[in-house]
């Protein structure tokens, strides 16, 4: 008589509702361990990314601006609109908007969009010769000295670079004390201060007058204020209200500059403002001012994650939430205390970020193991496009442009804009990739897949071919298919080995929607 033997059961996963990347060791039909040039911008469904445009080509390493045109520092040059409008030192560069300003550091100089015009924030005249000094009233117009309380200094050249209401420092001079002075009016020639002289004199010692910036290592813009903060000095500093220019201004009065000593160690990783707040950011602490003019700024200091070294471009806004490189990974700051937005990577470490939000999305291209890969976040799931090692992201004029490693400018996303196209090429074809984890590592025998169903939609001439790896072993292409644009549910018939788990990769070129993502195994034993 024959044993009677119970049949193997059987079961089948569902994948509906992708979440995108999920690195972690469990592996589900919903979620992919890595995907290539697909996007979540129609989730539930993924679908491969839009079309990107090459517009020009810079140098390596040009840097991206601009709001209503668009912007870029390629090797000295500072180019806007299509055009060169300045010079700059070579190197990396922050490039702060302030109204109509776009502020350079670490080379102090700004772009101003009305005008055209290139200006240095910094200033200094040297006058070796004769300088006159005359007591004068407000207006530059002389009376007698003893009764007055302003002085004129005169020479030629004195004034030049400039401005009224600029607070700069005299020194070298042996009429009047070395120190702070605000030039209430100024030509070309002569400048006048608030000073008391026992007489008119004119000396042949020369003098030397500066306006000077201070020197920063990260700068933010916010009311109307540049920012800044200094690693060397333990220090952060404000701009006088409305003046990138001045720094040095402490008059008592609501539009004063600001400086401020930091007592925390550390060297500061970068800055940026989350609802009207100014922060500086260290690797482990986050610095937020609070306060709405100088007499009453106050700067809290607080341990938590802050921006990893090298990450200060990875500073964005989506949806009231600031997104930055943490050495933990993403973090997502809402004015309390960072949350990790990194859980879909399981820990994997990523360097040397920068990111632009646009669009409803977070762009963020960032360096893991030597290789630079851009990923979307968006609706709190993530995916990878691709390793094309974006250096630079900057949206301008509703359109999100980006840097590669070797100075293409490529149009990401949106409209085209012709001050940029230079020899413009679309991409003909998009590779893409959805790979799926481990599956079914919780299950302790034995199994072996016995079909895949897949409800995609293919435009014509794409192509998806379906593969599987059993046990980390390489992939074996089971099915090819050629779209011809219609939504098809298709079940794939799979006789692979029996295995402990396995992988499912759905991959090909061209335009691609998938729609939902079905496997069944029939259970084995421990043998």
């Amino acid at each position: 008589m024959l044993t009677y033997q119970n049949a193997i059961g059987g079961y089948t996963q569902q994948g509906y509702a992708f979440q995108g990347l999920n690195r972690g060791p469990f592996g589900h039909a919903g979620a992919f361990f890595d995907t290539e040039n697909l996007t979540g911008e129609d989730a539930p469904v993924t679908r491969t990314r839009d079309r990107r445009k090459k517009m020009r080509t810079l140098l390596p390493g040009a840097e991206l601006f601009g709001h209503d045109a668009l912007g870029w520092i390629s090797g000295t040059g500072v180019y806007y609109g299509g055009q060169q409008v300045g010079e700059v030192n070579a190197g990396r560069h922050q490039i702060i908007p302030m109204g109509a300003r776009f502020v350079i550091f670490p080379d102090k100089k700004a772009f101003n969009t009305q005008t055209g015009e290139m200006e240095t924030l910094e200033n200094r005249v040297s006058i070796a010769g004769t300088v006159t000094y005359t007591a004068c009233d407000l207006m530059g117009e002389a009376i007698p000295a003893g009764s007055a309380v302003y002085a004129k200094l005169s020479a030629e050249g004195i004034g030049a670079g400039f401005s009224e209401n600029d607070v700069v420092t005299i020194a070298q001079s042996e009429i009047i004390a070395e120190g702070m002075y605000q030039i209430y009016s100024v030509t070309a020639d002569s400048f006048v201060i608030l000073a008391t002289l026992d007489e008119d004199e004119t000396t042949g010692t020369g003098i030397q007058i500066t306006r000077d910036v201070p020197d920063m290592d990260f700068v933010t813009e916010c009311d109307n204020r540049l920012w800044g903060c200094s690693s060397a000095n333990h220090e952060v500093y404000a701009c006088a209200l409305g003046d990138p220019k001045n720094w040095r201004k402490y008059q008592g009065l609501a539009n004063d500059a600001y400086a401020v000593t930091v007592g925390s160690p550390g060297a500061f990783t970068g800055a940026g403002v989350h609802n009207g707040y100014v922060l500086f950011f260290k690797s482990d602490r986050i610095l937020k001012l609070f306060g709405s003019r100088p007499s009453n700024y106050q700067l809290t200091d607080t341990e938590a994650a802050g921006i990893d070294p090298g990450s200060e471009k990875s500073v964005a806004t989506l949806d009231g939430v600031l997104f930055y490189l943490s050495p933990h990974g993403v973090m997502a700051y809402d004015g309390g205390l960072p949350a990790s937005a990194h859980g879909a990577f399981y820990g994997q470490k990523f360097e040397n970020a920068v990111s632009c939000c646009g669009f409803d999305s977070l762009y963020i291209s960032m360096e893991s193991g030597g290789k630079r890969s851009l990923y979307t976040f968006r609706g709190g799931i993530w995916h990878r496009e691709d390793e094309s090692g974006l250096s630079d992201l900057h949206l301008a004029n509703g359109t999100l442009y980006g840097v590669d490693g070797q100075g293409n400018l490529w149009r990401l996303k949106g409209g085209d804009e012709n001050y940029a196209a230079e020899d413009a090429a679309e991409e003909e074809t998009i590779p893409w990739k959805a790979e799926t984890g481990d599956l079914d590592m919780m299950a302790m025998f034995k199994k072996h897949l016995r079909k895949i169903q897949v409800r995609y939609a293919l435009s014509e001439g794409a192509e998806m071919t379906v593969s599987v790896s059993t046990d980390g072993g390489p992939f074996k292409t089971y099915f090819v298919r050629t779209g011809a644009k219609q939504v098809k549910a298709e079940t794939f018939n799979i006789i692979p080995k029996r295995c402990d788990h396995m992988r499912i990769r759905l991959s090909g070129q061209g335009e691609v929607k998938l729609f939902n993502l079905y496997y069944t195994v029939d259970a084995g034993s421990e043998l």
